[in-house]
């Protein structure tokens, strides 16, 4: 079973809007991790005042354990990695760093680790280096596909953050594409039984 790196805080965010913490336990298990400089982004997104109308704020730390620390070979990858995730005209050196940190830990120790964000540049660049990306939407159809949530609801969830605008990664972006990946999950379970 492949363990699941959040690489930013965008699924955290979703699900915490959502109210659903307990079904994003449920659909990660005992498999959710994060890195110290996601651990951090999470902590600092509960104290700005901008921080999201979250309905929730759960203790993730409780639930994913003490962040993967980077060796230092792993954060010299982190900034390469990052950099190559810069868009012209960004200065910003801490940009992409969760997703770039995560990226050279899974790399680097030859995790067989999905991706969680919903970050498009990060999911992009995760896939192009071999590593596994899923998003919001990929929980929310694992949730459904795993008989914790029903179609109507998930359907409702999805519908919920696309009225807030809020980011749900770059394939699932449609009540049809999530459809199909949820039968498409629902028949590889079925397989495997």
């Amino acid at each position: 079973m492949p363990h699941f790196f959040f690489a930013d805080n965008t699924v955290l965010v979703n699900f915490a809007i959502l109210g659903e913490s307990e079904t994003l336990r449920c659909v990660v298990g005992t498999r959710g991790q994060w890195t110290y400089t996601v651990s951090c982004e999470w902590e600092n997104t509960l104290k700005s005042p901008a921080c999201p109308d979250m309905v929730e704020r759960p203790d993730w730390a409780r639930a994913f354990g003490a962040p993967v620390q980077p060796t230092p070979a792993e954060r010299v990858d982190t900034k390469v990695i990052a950099n190559g995730m810069r868009k012209p005209g960004e200065t910003d050196s801490g940009k992409h760093g969760g997703e770039a940190e995560t990226i050279a830990i899974i790399l680097s120790r030859d995790i067989a680790g999905v991706l969680l964000t919903d970050d498009h540049d990060a999911a992009r660049t995760a896939r192009a280096r071999g590593v596994q990306a899923a998003g919001t939407g990929h929980l929310i159809a694992m949730a459904e596909a795993l008989g914790i949530v029903g179609h109507e609801k998930a359907l409702g969830w999805l519908a919920a953050l696309w009225d807030s605008n809020r980011v749900l990664g770059d394939d699932l972006n449609t009540a049809e594409a999530y459809h199909r990946y949820v039968q498409y999950l629902q028949s590889n379970r079925g397989s495997r039984s």
